[in-house]
């Protein structure tokens, strides 16, 4: 099967992380995946995973053009957009070459723009139960073609890194610094600034960019002339987070984030667009899986330094158990293979039904 997957752009975040884990899983199928973006700082990353990579027009008649050519010089079975907009702009050389079109929802979205892309479209991928709920609710015509998948994610070694410090409490923030994310890691400063005290040690690492990076960074700067320490550390896009990972011990964050915090050995507190779904335990787990750990459910919608001081010394003071229970829940939910067996179903059921 000839896929050509195509997105916005090559942006550090959740969409490239999502192509860098499913395209080696259907290449292992035998399947050759083609890849239509924009540049970005992710793109080398791409470039490595993907048969073919293809610069994305900015404009729709552009993409229409291109996209026909590749679609029939390349002899595309399949085209999957992983945006609504990119949906949007393959329409056209979709419906001309009679292509099926597969659209995936990163996360809870509105339709409203490309309808008619969904109405083509064979199925709508959707990665959690929340965003299938969401749709279906607000687009009952398209509940018939909704699709529920998962986020494929290969794992590192399942155990705490052997370079972190047994003295220093680390507490990482890994989300872009956006209108509706950014204010967590204000708050996460406030709260440091409550715990220092309390939590011997503690030191406050931030990663992201965003259009809140400076105001993060000014109140940053304030708390470390305060506290005479540099207890909070703010970095921008960080291309390779592993490090950061390797060297944290309680991780806020939500989607893919919070699964590598967990596949990291790192002590999750989930926290995302929907507001605060709290610490990650095996009772959870399933509810924060349906939620995305916070980007599409939560248990606190509104999120204050309080609330957040309150989640990070519980998970301060909680006795770490074996985290056995992880393997297993990779396995079920996240594990690459199964996804994109799941996916080439749909794609060859999809190839056939045109």
């Amino acid at each position: 099967m000839r896929i050509l997957f195509v997105g916005r752009n090559a942006g550090i975040g959740g969409g490239t992380t999502y192509l860098r884990n499913l395209i080696p899983a259907l290449q292992q199928r035998g399947n050759h995946c083609e890849l239509m973006t924009r540049g970005g700082p992710a793109l080398p990353l791409l470039q490595q995973v993907a048969d073919r990579t293809w610069w994305l027009p900015p404009v729709s008649w552009w993409t229409f053009g291109k996209a026909r050519r590749i679609i029939q010089r390349k002899r595309i079975d399949v085209v999957n957009t992983t945006t609504t907009n990119a949906a949007e702009h393959l329409l056209p050389a979709c419906r001309q070459t009679q292509t099926p079109l597969i659209m995936t929802l990163l996360t809870r979205t509105e339709l409203a723009r490309c309808l008619p892309a969904a109405h083509y479209a064979h199925a709508i991928v959707a990665l959690n139960e929340n965003t299938i709920n969401f749709i279906a609710n607000d687009y009952p015509q398209l509940t018939g073609k909704l699709h529920l998948s998962s986020k494929p994610l290969i794992l590192p070694p399942l155990r705490p890194s052997p370079n972190r410090d047994a003295d220093t409490t680390t507490v990482t923030y890994m989300t872009r610094l956006s209108r509706t994310k950014g204010p967590h890691a204000l708050d996460l400063i406030d709260a440091c600034c409550q715990l220092a005290k309390t939590i011997p040690n503690l030191r406050l690492v931030i990663v992201g960019s965003g259009w809140r990076l400076g105001n993060v960074r000014k109140q940053a700067a304030k708390l470390n002339r305060q506290l005479h320490s540099p207890v909070v550390e703010v970095y921008g896009t960080m291309l390779d987070p592993e490090p950061i990972f390797a060297n944290t011990d309680i991780l806020l964050g939500a989607g893919y984030t919070a699964l590598q915090g967990l596949a990291w050995g790192c002590t999750v507190i989930g926290v995302g667009y929907a507001g605060l779904f709290g610490l990650l335990t095996p009772e959870n787990i399933e509810e924060a899986i349906r939620a995305n750990f916070g980007d599409t459910g939560a248990q606190w919608s509104q999120v204050d330094a309080s609330v957040l001081a309150e989640q990070i010394l519980n998970a301060h003071r909680q006795h770490r158990s074996p985290d056995d229970w992880i393997e297993s829940v990779f396995d079920q939910h996240f594990n690459p293979a199964r996804i994109a067996q799941d996916l080439e179903s749909l794609f060859e059921e999809a190839i056939h039904h045109k």
